[in-house]
């Protein structure tokens, strides 16, 4: 990755942890799906968490891929299992679940 790619996630990330977008991420998340989505009965395995953060930063199933030494294939397997354990449909909900519990 070049230098200003790195530069762009380093900024991307301070942002994304930033106290005013993650307070506006944890008040502005509305839905039922809210309600039974963060009682998740199964914990997400370690491997499932590190690709859980990867996908807190933006970055594709490709990347994830390349950053764990993975398969996509396995990525995608792993982000699979993450939303049935979290009750989510999406790579957003799954986010914001983690940026609401702060798994990220």
């Amino acid at each position: 990755m070049s230098s200003s790619g790195n530069a762009w996630h380093a900024l991307r990330d301070s942002w994304l942890r930033s106290p005013p977008v993650c307070a506006t991420a944890r008040t502005s998340v509305k839905g039922s799906w809210r309600d039974n989505a963060f009682d998740t009965p199964e914990s997400l395995t370690e491997r499932e968490q590190d690709v859980l953060r990867l996908m807190a930063s933006g970055i594709n199933d490709r990347e994830i891929a390349d950053a764990l030494l993975l398969s996509e294939g396995t990525v995608k397997n792993h982000i699979s299992s993450i939303f049935s354990k979290l009750g989510v449909t999406d790579r957003t909900k799954a986010v914001l679940h983690a940026i609401v519990k702060g798994l990220v």
